[in-house]
């Protein structure tokens, strides 16, 4: 199949999730996303083949980022402080290159499997707290997608869909009992927070939610090792 074919067909079946989980069916989204990951799959080999190894960053013509910037964090449960973001994100179909207006392109085949990923976590991450009584294996599968995710980032994580990533990846921890990663996901969370926290593109009211709730999680964790120790 052309890569372009392939590639609409990642867009078409990652929108069509995400608009599922706006939707609360959370069910359906799994199907369709699971469809995504797997064209995106092919159509990473398909150009691993023609052009050697793909850059997650090649062929970028929208910032991920910026996908973040009207999504709030919302109270993972009516009992707990804990907040995740709980909105999936829609891939842009196409956009026009600044450089040659009339040329259209689409994102790189990478880039959509790490939006794929995160929204099939997300998924999985809401019908976790919609069923707390049998969370516990589709928590695993969050924490597992949101890890592939990071790990398709190659190490930039240095911006809002980083954040995104820590944030919903400590809850899963914390919610799983692994305190120690739930811990190290805020300590990464928090250094990003202080590293852009100059940032225009990020605002200082979210840069201040997040550093907050990380800092009350911190204490949390490590007030249970302390009783735990003593």
């Amino acid at each position: 199949m052309a890569t372009s074919k392939l590639i609409s067909s990642i867009v078409n079946s990652n929108n069509h999730g995400a608009s599922m989980i706006e939707q609360g069916e959370c069910k359906v989204a799994l199907t369709h996303l699971t469809v995504a990951l797997k064209s995106a799959k092919a159509c990473i080999a398909q150009d691993n083949g023609e052009r050697g190894s793909y850059d997650c960053q090649a062929g970028i013509i929208f910032s991920l980022d910026a996908l973040f910037s009207s999504n709030a964090l919302r109270d993972a449960s009516s009992d707990d402080v804990s907040l995740i973001f709980d909105r999936p994100i829609h891939i842009p179909v196409s956009l026009s290159s600044k450089q040659h207006p009339a040329s259209v392109h689409h994102p790189s085949p990478v880039l959509c499997s790490v939006i794929s990923l995160f929204n099939l976590a997300l998924a999985h991450h809401l019908q976790a707290l919609d069923r707390p009584a049998q969370s516990f294996m589709t928590l695993k599968k969050a924490s597992k997608l949101y890890e592939c995710a990071m790990q398709l980032m190659q190490g930039s994580m240095k911006g809002m869909f980083g954040l995104v990533l820590l944030n919903n990846l400590s809850d899963v921890y914390q919610r799983l009992g692994d305190l120690v990663r739930a811990e190290q996901s805020c300590e990464d969370l928090l250094r990003i927070v202080v590293q852009v926290s100059e940032s225009q593109q990020i605002s200082a009211k979210l840069l201040e939610v997040l550093y907050q709730d990380s800092f009350f999680s911190l204490l949390s964790f490590r007030s249970v090792h302390v009783a735990s120790a003593a």
